[in-house]
């Protein structure tokens, strides 16, 4: 979840596209039966899509109980 939250917050500075974000997301991805928010991030990767990403992680931390 560190790799996501330091990407959100790193996006405006530089590209976050990297194998370590992409690996967080397969992992996390596979200990949730919900998938709507990984989506939405990806999608913001993608797009490169500042508020997508932090609705994204919003959406992965709801899916994994996670708020922290």
């Amino acid at each position: 979840m560190r790799v996501l939250e330091e990407a959100v917050n790193d996006c405006l500075h530089y590209d976050i596209r990297t194998a370590a974000v992409y690996n967080a997301l397969d992992y996390l991805q596979a200990k949730s039966n919900r998938s709507w928010g990984f989506t939405v991030f990806r999608q913001g990767l993608e797009q490169w899509n500042p508020s997508a990403l932090d609705k994204g992680l919003g959406l992965i931390k709801q899916h994994l109980n996670t708020y922290n």
